[in-house]
């Protein structure tokens, strides 16, 4: 898999967080994205190459520039890039928006400029006329549903997947083959890209590395690097105010 990012970030008002990115991929890459407990805008223009996005087994194909939008507190949601070389903007935060949005949407505004305000923001969601819904799953299996619902609630405690399959009485396997199938990660997988997702608004705030290792559930540090550049192909130390 060969998927590079440049990334300029910065600490807004209200802790919001503004990432600015290049990314290329190269092939055709998978790429399964995570919303914890913040709000998420995202501007997305397509420079070369295609991306989509998969609900259940159904393709939604995006506009060349397109917004995303992803609203706490838990969605999954999964990009398809073939030979794509893209540049984006986000904005993540901490913040009630109380739109009338449940799951994440792509959507086409009149105006393609990310807002730098809450007002700026809302503006935007209450405008929103044409958009598609992109969440992985349209009617995920009970179980996994709940062991989702166990996940997002515990995963900063090191919950063990072991332990949410005894809560459901099934087996890891079984659990694990009914999560995929509904939002195409592992429950492992899952729990580890909220950790990742959580940890990168702490590090934006300045927060060593380590501080935050700990705080998202990991005792290992160097298991901490590798998981983060598993899921967002950079390192902790460049997820900083700049």
């Amino acid at each position: 898999m060969n998927v590079k990012y440049q990334r300029i970030v910065s600490l807004l008002k209200n802790n919001l967080v503004h990432f600015k990115s290049i990314g290329k991929v190269a092939g055709n890459v998978s790429i399964r994205d995570v919303t914890g407990p913040f709000f998420r805008l995202i501007y997305t223009e397509d420079i070369e190459g295609k991306v989509y996005w998969l609900r259940d087994n159904k393709k939604v194909e995006p506009q060349k520039r397109q917004y995303a939008l992803f609203i706490p507190p838990y969605s999954i949601s999964e990009d398809v890039h073939e030979n794509s070389y893209f540049k984006c903007e986000m904005l993540l935060g901490d913040i009630d928006l109380n739109t009338k949005f449940n799951e994440p949407i792509i959507f086409y505004p009149d105006k393609f400029q990310i807002p730098l305000g809450i007002e700026e923001i809302k503006n935007i969601l209450d405008n929103i006329v044409k958009y598609d819904f992109i969440g992985r799953a349209i009617n995920p299996n009970v179980i996994a549903s709940k062991a989702k619902i166990i996940i997002q609630n515990n995963f900063l405690d090191n919950i063990k997947i072991d332990t949410v399959a005894k809560k459901l009485s099934i087996s890891n396997a079984m659990l694990s083959q009914y999560f995929k199938k509904s939002f195409g990660m592992t429950p492992v997988q899952y729990r580890r890209a909220l950790r990742i997702e959580y940890s990168i608004l702490l590090l934006s705030q300045g927060k060593a590395p380590a501080e935050v290792a700990h705080k998202v559930g990991y005792n290992d540090l160097g298991r901490f690097y590798k998981q983060f550049k598993d899921v967002l192909y950079d390192c902790p130390g460049n997820i900083k105010n700049k």
